[in-house]
């Protein structure tokens, strides 16, 4: 049992992690994720009140609510529905284009305000979050019918990717336009045709192909983005059991600026947050069922080893950020979780290694390592540079990020530990590489979210809903059952 010290520090650490997803969105909103010395400062102190809120949790479990946190995310909801308002959303889009979005953004606005509304009838309570989320879905949909065709490699790489994927051919052998100029500073030079103007590599994984190649037969890669982003909201608020500061997270997550952009760029982030939600989520069902039988207790190291398989094969980095989940398991079951992860993962990429191995490596592997050093990076390596310093390079991203996952994980870890620690790895990791974009940081704010979430899951007190209410604002007696 923590002592009367460790839980008045713990209890401040639904706070803290509302704080760091709030002016990581602020960061973001102010440098648009490219390098701004105001917006690395943001980020600097979003990395450093992650890392404490990760740190403190370990000490102990959080014995208060999360008023403060409600408040928080009620806050950084507000400022980001203005700045959408005033400000048009995404880079390349014309507000003429974008027909009823600043309407729908108004009629999100006023539900918004509905969590102020004490005695609002159970059945509205019930249906006010699947609305925002439908709305804010809607949002994203007009953005992307606004803009067709980004000009960004991105879409590129996946849209044509996934293409050849659905007509037999290997994405990794055919050669993809280069919409930059030739002897762009984006893309290194052994990574193109002689005459640069293709490129010779595809990056993604072969799961983000697969997952894309639907909404690829629809039209455009984009739409798996959207639903990604939208089941990520929904897995905020499970993970958090309905609670009003998980359900503001979710809506924060949706309508924050910058988010706008990543889903106009087809960013692959979204499909990155919604498998590691998934991870946390698996984990956490596998843990409350563990003690019904023996059957169960047994094998409840496999759902969230198989769950962490599809996270891995989402993203080269998402290794890094899938550990801590499985440190939620007994020890005893960790070892051959993770076997079974890696196992797993190395089963989804192996027909694309076999049909052509070079190919594979050089686009999953060799591109990531050939990546020109970005001098527009919202980091501190890029900060360096604009100081007059030498470019660092990147082994220094990893080894700050390995001292994080030892300083905020012990022997034990729970679910929100378990998501706090990945997002302040994440986050550090992220500031100190040779490429820092919004896109990046985006997936930190979607995991801070969830730690908000989950914290409020494991806190035995209400949320401010009103006298007499709790979690999505209705009486006791009606409250959400746990499951």
């Amino acid at each position: 049992m923590p002592s009367p010290a460790e839980a008045r520090s713990s209890s401040a650490v639904p706070g803290l992690a509302a704080v760091a997803a709030t002016v990581l969105v602020l960061a973001l909103t102010v440098s648009g994720g490219l390098y701004d010395p105001v917006g690395l400062a943001l980020v600097s102190v979003t990395g450093i009140t992650a890392l404490t809120a990760a740190i403190l949790a370990r000490r102990g479990r959080p014995h208060s609510g999360t008023r403060a946190a409600t408040a928080i995310l009620a806050v950084g909801i507000g400022a980001s529905i203005v700045r959408d308002l005033v400000v048009r959303p995404g880079v390349g889009l014309d507000r003429a284009e974008l027909g009823l979005f600043r309407p729908l953004l108004g009629v999100v606005a006023g539900l918004l305000l509905s969590y102020a509304w004490r005695g609002m009838p159970r059945w509205a309570a019930r249906a006010r979050f699947p609305a925002l989320v439908a709305l804010a879905t809607g949002l994203g949909a007009l953005v992307l019918l606004a803009s067709p065709e980004p000009p960004i490699d991105v879409w590129i790489f996946q849209q044509h990717g996934s293409l050849a994927l659905l007509s037999g051919q290997n994405p990794y052998e055919v050669l993809y336009p280069n919409i930059y100029r030739p002897g762009t500073p984006f893309l290194a030079p052994g990574l193109l045709t002689p005459d640069g103007r293709f490129i010779t590599a595809n990056p993604y994984m072969p799961l983000t192909l697969l997952v894309d190649a639907p909404s690829v037969f629809l039209g455009d890669v984009r739409w798996t983005m959207l639903a990604a982003a939208a089941a990520s909201a929904w897995f905020i608020r499970a993970l958090g059991r309905g609670a009003v500061a998980a359900e503001l997270a979710g809506v924060l997550l949706l309508v924050q600026p910058q988010g706008w952009t990543v889903l106009e760029y087809s960013w692959t982030e979204p499909i990155v947050l919604a498998t590691l939600l998934i991870v946390a989520s698996v984990v956490r069902r596998s843990a409350e069922r563990s003690g019904h039988d023996g059957l169960v207790r047994d094998r409840r190291w496999l759902p969230p080893s198989l769950a962490a398989a599809v996270a891995i094969s989402s993203k080269q980095y998402v290794a890094l950020l899938a550990l801590p989940f499985l440190l939620v398991l007994p020890t005893r079951d960790r070892g051959r979780a993770a076997l079974v992860a890696a196992a797993g993962a190395a089963l989804l990429v192996l027909p694309f290694v076999v049909t052509n191995p070079a190919a594979f490596v050089r686009g999953v592997l060799e591109f990531q390592f050939r990546q020109p050093f970005r001098t527009d990076a919202l980091s501190w390596p890029a900060a360096i540079t604009h100081l007059g310093g030498p470019r660092l390079p990147s082994w220094p991203a990893f080894l700050l990020a390995g001292g994080v996952l030892w300083a905020t994980l012990g022997r034990t870890v729970s679910v929100a530990q378990a998501i706090l620690a990945s997002a302040s790895t994440w986050i550090v990791f992220v500031a100190f590489n040779k490429q820092a974009f919004a896109n990046y940081y985006w997936l930190g704010v979607g995991l801070l979210c969830a730690a908000v979430a989950a914290l409020a899951a494991e806190s035995p007190s209400e949320d401010p809903a009103g006298p007499g209410q709790t979690r999505t604002g209705l009486c006791r007696s009606d409250s959400l059952r746990r499951p």
